[in-house]
């Protein structure tokens, strides 16, 4: 092999070389990129969870014969909820029944009420729902 076939081939080496370097560096950073975007995306979704505060199965509201409207809001097992509201509306708790109830007046069948429920559990979390008044 002659000097300048040498030359050549170490030239073509070195070239694939820094080819190689620089795949191998776009490749890092391409995965530094791509672990930072999912690593974020996942403290994202961590971060705003789906809430279920509310067991919606189980939560109405419907109007009696007199035309009062009862709300009646269940929470999900083993949640604890430190202020529950309909339309703006405190509502209370009953131990016996464990559930929080309104009876209010001046709703048709069809109006929606919206019900908003704050947890301290162990962090802060709100819940906004709307529910459909139902006629009994």
């Amino acid at each position: 092999m002659s000097r300048l076939q040498k030359a050549r081939s170490e030239k073509k080496y070195s070239r694939r070389k820094r080819i190689f370097a620089v795949v191998i560096i776009v490749l890092a950073v391409l995965s530094a990129m791509g672990f930072y975007f999912f690593q974020g995306r996942t403290l994202e979704i961590i971060a705003g969870e789906e809430i279920d505060l509310i067991d919606l199965n189980r939560t109405e509201a419907f109007i009696d014969l007199f035309a009062l409207t009862y709300v009646r809001v269940y929470m999900q097992e083993g949640v604890k909820a430190s202020d529950v509201t309909v339309n703006g509306e405190e509502m209370r708790y009953s131990a016996e029944h464990e559930r929080w109830e309104l009876v209010i007046s001046g709703h048709e069948e069809g109006d929606i009420l919206k019900i908003v429920v704050r947890s301290d559990d162990v962090r802060t979390r709100t819940q906004e729902v709307n529910v459909t008044v139902k006629e009994m």
